[in-house]
């Protein structure tokens, strides 16, 4: 069975838990890779349940993330 995949061209984020014991880190960190083609990868402290306990720390992850692809961002790195 051969399947055509299509590789998703946008920006990926992937906050990686490091004490996951359903979705290892292995997976977070080498599943998406084949699909995307721009993919940011980040291991956080936490386990398979890590957004419902630090929502603060996804939270920060995911602004920081998106605040460098704002285009402020991108005029900061100009200068």
């Amino acid at each position: 069975l051969h399947v055509l995949v299509k590789l998703l061209a946008t920006i990926t984020l992937v906050l990686a838990p490091l004490e996951d014991p359903y979705a290892g880190l292995r997976v977070c960190t080498e599943a998406p890779a084949p699909y995307v083609d721009d993919l940011t990868i980040i291991e956080i402290p936490g386990s398979h349940w890590v957004v419902t306990a630090r929502p603060d720390l996804i939270a920060m992850h995911v602004r920081d993330f998106v605040a460098g692809l704002s285009p402020a961002a991108e005029r900061r790195a100009r200068r």
